[in-house]
């Protein structure tokens, strides 16, 4: 039965996709945010185990660039979004092939098997920059990832409460350590890329409150900003929590949503209360990191930080330069870097600590930039894409997010959404203004004809 379900969702998004590319623009976060890796593990249709997710981005791309580009005269937008994407596609294609170069010949197939995965991340998101056209568009885009959002975090709660039968969306080489350590990562691979995705997802979410107007929407973004909670802490992942916190304390003291800021501290809170079972391996896992009683800090902690100390120790000038890729770096560190700002210079090399660096300084650019005539739709949009950033930015802090496939899903995800969002404010403010200027042009050519005009005398009867 679940097998004949998953295979009609794949054959009903497919169809969809080649009658709207716009849906399938909002689909493709159901598709990801939902996708059975285990299960399709397990039929290995296709070659070198390419997913039919990875299928899907590069299908949406295909018809994008058909239907919308070529056919439908959408000009490539050579926007900031455009270069953040393809300026890491060359950076980390270029430590993937750097670091390559190190390794066995039979093993080079992984290395390019990497950068064609990079090529789908590439393809997906050029798709999305190429399906937002209007504010319509933007609140349809923010909404179908939010609830998709949602609909993932359902999938890890109940993989926590039913693990056994939830086994289908485990991540293929984790089933038997999700098994003994009871941590669900649901669609998301692991517990700590589930994390990301849910604070993240959720920061985003609370900004979208405040223009909902009826009671009962109010009540139902609650209540899926409740969904999220519940799945975070199901993770129990201390970087996930530190993430959350960290965020909505942030927004508490300086943010516009306090009230709602103060309602999800508040609301953890009160779920690490009620549900015993919950608080204790919440607890259990935030008493690894620091221990009492001799007052010292957990090894996990000091491992972490060795790690750190290794990725400088191991790099050569050439890494420093070229990089190394992902897959070279846990080569010779036997782990990942643990910190997406560790890894932008002793992975990606010098190409991707300066396309960080002037990655974030123009988002933070463009998403505090304000039109005269801005829809507030698009203001609350381009806020939840900050508050987004900064949990994900808490978040890399201790994990390498940037290497991470869900998390870079993310990553990309809100900068393209603040492009968009940003360009199009300034087109509808431009609009606005050209529109002020011609009836104020009219107005003065008006008062200025009127000097001119000839009275015609009246005539009476004699």
């Amino acid at each position: 039965m679940l097998s004949l379900l998953i295979l009609l969702a794949t054959c009903a998004a497919f169809l969809v996709l080649c009658i709207k590319p716009k849906w399938g623009s909002y689909i493709i976060w159901f598709v990801l945010f939902t996708y059975p890796h285990n299960w399709w593990f397990q039929h290995q249709w296709i070659p070198l185990n390419i997913g039919v997710d990875d299928l899907f981005c590069m299908f949406l791309f295909v018809v994008v660039v058909i239907r919308r580009n070529l056919l439908g005269g959408v000009r490539v937008r050579w926007g900031y979004a455009f270069w953040v994407v393809t300026g890491f596609l060359w950076v980390a294609s270029i430590a993937i092939l750097a670091g390559s170069m190190e390794a066995p010949i039979f093993e080079r197939v992984l290395y390019f098997k990497d950068i064609m995965k990079l090529g789908v991340y590439w393809g997906l998101f050029y798709s999305i920059l190429h399906c937002i056209d209007n504010t319509q568009d933007v609140k349809r885009q923010f909404t179908w990832f939010a609830l998709a959002s949602v609909v993932g975090g359902g999938i890890v709660i109940l993989h926590g409460l039913f693990p056994g039968r939830m086994s289908a969306w485990s991540n293929p080489l984790l089933v038997d350590i999700e098994g003994v350590t009871g941590r669900a990562s649901g669609p998301f691979l692991n517990p700590n890329n589930a994390a990301c995705m849910i604070a993240c997802s959720l920061a985003m979410l609370v900004t979208a409150i405040r223009v909902q107007r009826s009671f009962l929407s109010k009540i139902c973004a609650y209540g899926l900003c409740g969904i999220l909670l519940v799945a975070l802490l199901v993770t129990r992942s201390r970087a996930g929590l530190m993430a959350l916190m960290g965020t909505f304390v942030l927004m508490a003291i300086l943010g516009r949503n306090r009230r709602v800021a103060w309602m999800i501290l508040l609301g953890s809170i009160l779920v690490g209360t009620f549900f015993v079972g919950l608080r204790q391996a919440v607890q259990e896992r935030v008493a690894t990191v620091y221990d009492r009683g001799s007052g010292t800090w957990a090894g996990n902690v000091t491992g972490r930080v060795d790690m750190w100390v290794s990725y400088f120790q191991t790099a050569t000038p050439m890494t420093y330069l070229l990089g190394q890729g992902h897959r070279a770096g846990i080569a010779k560190n036997s782990m990942e870097a643990h910190s997406a700002y560790i890894s932008l210079l002793t992975v990606y090399g010098l190409g991707g600590l300066l396309w960080g660096v002037a990655s974030v300084w123009v988002f933070f650019k463009k998403a505090f930039r304000r039109e005269p005539y801005e829809d507030p739709l698009l203001t609350i949009v381009r806020s939840g894409c900050v508050w987004a950033l900064i949990a994900w930015g808490i978040y890399a802090m201790s994990a390498d997010a940037i290497s991470s496939q869900y998390p870079r899903y993310f990553l990309f995800y809100v900068v393209v959404l603040l492009d968009r969002a940003s360009a199009i404010a300034h087109q509808e403010s431009q609009a606005v203004l050209w529109e002020d200027e011609y009836l104020e042009a009219m107005d003065a050519f008006e008062n200025e004809a009127a000097a001119f005009d000839i009275k015609v005398p009246e005539y009476t009867n004699l």
